[in-house]
């Protein structure tokens, strides 16, 4: 199907509010969604899982950790995991190039949080 990853420069940008919204909204369309969160990093506590969202089982990945084999396996899941159902994953990257290489090779979609005076321009340069 398809595969959205959404994304921000920032920490704390709303990106999970995003996610959140996007998957209430294919669930209540009835569309098959999945949620995957490869930088999860051994958290405890899911708010995925808590609001009952079906999430992807993968590996924890450390965002410190953005060689090129890790991109490639991050991008190999979502291809894996998008066949079937709409896949919405949620970045911690807050590098544009390595988001948007990760899109290239996913064939992904990515939705951009920005504040609203952010040159858009300069973000993706």
């Amino acid at each position: 199907m398809t595969s959205i990853i959404v994304a921000s420069n920032k920490k704390k940008a709303g990106k999970t509010s995003v996610v959140s919204a996007i998957c209430t909204f294919l669930n209540s369309k009835n569309l098959k969604s999945s949620i995957y969160n490869p930088f999860n990093e051994g958290n405890n506590s899911n708010i995925f899982e808590e609001l009952g969202f079906d999430l992807v089982s993968n590996e924890d990945f450390q965002s410190n950790d953005l060689s090129q084999k890790v991109i490639n396996r991050i991008s190999n899941e979502i291809n894996l995991n998008s066949k079937d159902k709409i896949l919405i994953s949620e970045s911690q990257i807050n590098d544009s190039k390595i988001n948007v290489d990760i899109a290239k090779k996913s064939n992904s979609k990515i939705l951009y949080v920005a504040n609203i005076n952010e040159d858009i321009n300069s973000i993706i340069k």
